[in-house]
């Protein structure tokens, strides 16, 4: 895989979900890193608008440096997967809303995949919590709280 230099602290399929339409119609048919989005510049004091791919991000984020002074970029590399598995399933996800929205069926098919994608994701995120080490607090639950809250919704929207 490719070197990456810059990794998202925040993944980028996040980010894009803080876009409006107008920002969405903008980038129409470019890649979605391309999108613009609003952001804060701290050091500038000013609200400005620049491309998801030029924001929340660092050099080297998971990189480092081996015995012989040369990156390792592996786990980049591997987050990279996840992030862009995730995103897919994070797609299929938003789809499957919107036909329970319009439908209300009586049940739905999430893919293993799809939920291993997710999964995958999450313990990604409690492991790269600063701090976190072995001891898994309250944060071990968010795939259960996941998994409930769209059983919570699919009900909800059943009108159960």
């Amino acid at each position: 895989m490719s070197k990456n230099k810059g990794q998202h602290y925040l993944p980028a399929f996040y980010i894009y979900n803080f876009t409006n339409e107008v920002q969405k119609a903008e980038s129409e048919g470019r890649e979605r890193r391309e999108t613009k989005v609003f952001h804060y510049d701290f050091a500038k004091d000013a609200i400005n608008e620049k491309p998801i791919r030029k924001i929340a991000k660092e050099s080297y984020l998971l990189s480092y440096k081996d015995d012989e002074g040369k990156y390792n970029h592996a786990l980049d590399d591997r987050l990279k997967v996840v992030e862009n598995s995730a995103a897919r399933a994070f797609q299929e996800l938003d789809s499957i809303y919107k036909h329970i929205s319009k439908r209300k069926p009586r049940s739905v098919t999430l893919s293993d995949d799809m939920v291993n994608d997710v999964l995958d994701l999450l313990v990604w995120q409690i492991e790269e919590k600063p701090g976190s080490g072995l001891t898994f607090d309250i944060s071990i639950m968010r795939p259960y709280y996941f998994v409930s809250l769209i059983s919570y919704r699919i009900y909800r929207w059943r009108g159960l």
